[in-house]
């Protein structure tokens, strides 16, 4: 009975103790089995902080690594009743979480419903609802709902008292702007958030600020304000502390687009065609649709015709994986 009762407490005080989030993302990381075999281990592990900190690492590992059986599992143990005195916070938190699971499988109608679903476990945590609503954004932008992605962040932007959140919503409305084609007001935007974030110091939101606004100058055929604002981007990219090569790679193939429209030679052409050649690479960072916009602004059939199959052949895609709806029916549908 004492060693029962030993081995009992060694199991609750390893619950307590192995929940370091970034230990767990990086054993996760090398074994794709880890989540899984960590939620069978501990499963069956009595309520307590240590036991609640342990399953809710297995549910956002599993998320992250886009494990959604694991996943599933572990968030429909983590709403059970029993966890009530630990934490009443749990079902907005894993229905963000399982959002992000259908994001990442490319559901988005369903990303949205679980979003939706959260704001009402998330009624008093005004924190947690401009965190969900700019979550919906995001899959709503994804589906070209440019209007109801607009009025997530209006409702995010009434909400929000975190200067970090009130600067992301800023830059998600300009961004929006340009995906739906309102690139002159996105100009606008750009210029205020990069000459803001610049005040402040090099930084990435500045990097990813006047790499905007040099798109929707270009979008818009402006190219002599382009080189109005260019050194000072690039400047700000070779300035970062971070890796920065993708964010220098856009500007060159930005730069190029613009050389050969305002210089039209075979030379510029070429430096266009190479580019592109090998720019698919930025599909990864949300920039597929920007490429694509750049060969027709070029127009050059042979530039076209030579790009397309790097384009088709590279397309940035990850597998998906079937995420159950088991979580979402308990939570949402009952």
């Amino acid at each position: 009975m004492l060693i029962s009762s030993l081995y009992f407490i060694a199991v609750l005080t390893t619950a307590a103790e192995f929940p370091n989030p970034k230990e767990f993302n990086k054993l996760a990381a090398s074994d794709p089995h880890f989540t899984a075999k960590q939620f069978q281990k501990y499963k069956h592990l009595p309520v307590s902080a240590g036991a609640f900190e342990l399953h809710t690492n297995i549910f956002s590992t599993s998320v992250k690594i886009n494990d959604p059986i694991t996943a599933v599992a572990s968030g429909l143990l983590l709403i059970d009743k029993r966890w009530d005195k630990v934490s009443n916070t749990r079902q907005a938190n894993v229905l963000n979480g399982l959002g992000i699971l259908y994001r990442k499988n490319e559901v988005y109608e369903k990303a949205i419903s679980a979003y939706q679903c959260a704001m009402s476990y998330a009624a008093d945590n005004q924190k947690e609802r401009v965190r969900l609503l700019l979550n919906m954004y995001s899959s709503q932008r994804k589906l070209g709902l440019y209007d109801d992605a607009a009025d997530s962040l209006k409702q995010a932007q009434h909400l929000a008292t975190d200067e970090k959140d009130k600067r992301r919503i800023q830059q998600k409305k300009a961004t929006l702007n340009l995906d739906a084609g309102d690139y002159q007001l996105a100009q606008r935007q750009f210029i205020k958030l990069f000459r803001d974030d610049s005040l402040k110091g090099t930084s990435e939101n500045a990097v990813r600020s006047g790499l905007n606004l040099l798109d929707s100058l270009i979008l818009q055929g402006k190219y002599q304000q382009f080189w109005r604002y260019h050194n000072s981007v690039k400047q700000n990219i070779f300035d970062l502390k971070v890796e920065n090569y993708h964010y220098f790679y856009h500007y060159v193939i930005m730069e190029s687009v613009v050389q050969a429209k305002m210089l039209p030679s075979q030379v510029q052409f070429n430096r266009v065609a190479y580019a592109l050649e090998r720019s698919t690479f930025l599909y990864s960072y949300g920039l597929e649709e920007s490429l694509k916009k750049y060969v027709k602004i070029i127009d050059i059939p042979w530039i076209t015709q030579h790009v397309r199959p790097f384009m088709q052949q590279n397309t940035y895609a990850h597998p998906t994986k079937i995420v159950p709806d088991a979580l979402l029916i308990q939570l949402c549908q009952n």
